[in-house]
């Protein structure tokens, strides 16, 4: 779907650093309209550094050299936080004081570091187990309308459009699978996704569900884990990363395949799921005579992308079960 407001494309990478580098940048240059400079060029260097490319000081032609010059020193300097470098973070600190950034750049960067912990990894992700979670069935009315959506949260207009199609077919209950773009930081999950439900539906907002994927968990979670505990509310609460919806014939068995999506010391992770949570699937299709419907942020196999190590046409042995 075209979207004249946005000339260049939605750019994201697999790897939490980058992709957190890309959310500070969004939330600097936020702005209605078309995609900020700023964020188009965080985008275009943060493919680069994923695909282990230099960044040239020079800007693409299609970029301003000085919103360029910002996204490479703060790419840099974002880096060098996380790294044993003390004399480079000063160096670049000094660069980005002497540019012509706007100054909210460098501070929305040094306060985007809160989601790394030591060593520059992700921060423990607050992950409700089964045990809290307990039996986490909601039901379904009969002859419920159930609709199903993916990789939405972008918050751009084309999102815009696709809830608003959306909302013409009057779901009783939506399940988004997973990834609020590009980190699922507060400001994401509020601007990108709980934000654009509510105005496309306003008060006949149906229910809504999100499973976790591997963006979700780029911040450590604390964005995702604040949000399903307000997106609904009495029966309809989403107890977990995992859910039950049940209904007389059909059940829906939401999955949490974004906890182990990432490591930043594996190039092709496997992701897994949980043992206990396992059990818990396991119990909630034993005790149901009707049809199950398992949903998954990762798929089993692909012939798309790579999945593991084995390349394109691989898949997930550890999904398998």
């Amino acid at each position: 779907m075209p979207d004249p407001g946005q000339p260049t494309p939605f750019r994201t990478v697999r790897d939490q650093r980058l992709s957190v580098f890309q959310a500070a940048a969004g939330t600097a240059s936020a702005a209605p309209g078309p995609m900020p400079a700023l964020e188009q060029a965080a985008g275009r260097a943060a493919a680069l550094a994923a695909a282990e490319q230099p960044i040239p000081v020079q800007a693409p032609a299609d970029l301003p050299q000085h919103a360029w010059t910002c996204a490479r020193l703060g790419l840099a300097l974002l880096q060098a936080e996380l790294g044993p470098d003390g004399p480079a973070r000063a160096a670049l600190e000094e660069a980005l004081a002497g540019s012509r950034c706007d100054p909210r750049w460098a501070g929305t960067l040094v306060s985007y570091l809160q989601y790394f912990g030591p060593g520059g990894r992700r921060r423990r992700i607050p992950y409700v187990t089964p045990d809290k979670a307990g039996p986490g069935v909601i039901a379904l009315p009969a002859q419920a309308r159930v609709a199903l959506i993916s990789d939405w949260g972008t918050g751009r207009r084309t999102a815009r459009a696709v809830m608003a199609d959306l909302a013409r077919h009057r779901p009783d209950v939506l399940i988004h699978l997973g990834d609020i773009y590009y980190a699922g930081t507060p400001d994401e999950c509020e601007h990108n996704f709980a934000g654009p439900v509510q105005e496309v539906f306003g008060d006949a907002r149906p229910p809504v569900f999100t499973l976790s994927g591997n963006h979700d968990m780029y911040s450590g979670g604390e964005g995702y884990y604040g949000l399903i505990a307000r997106l609904n509310d009495g029966v309809w609460r989403q107890p977990a990363s995992f859910f039950c919806l049940r209904g007389p014939h059909t059940q829906f068995v939401a999955m949490d395949t974004g906890l182990h999506a990432y490591d930043p010391f594996d190039k092709h992770p496997l992701t897994f799921i949980d043992p206990a949570e396992a059990d818990w699937i396991e119990a909630r299709i034993r005790e149901f005579p009707g049809r199950t419907v398992l949903l998954s942020h990762h798929p089993l196999f692909s012939a798309l992308a790579q999945i593991g190590p084995g390349g394109p046409d691989g898949w997930n042995p550890r999904l398998l079960g």
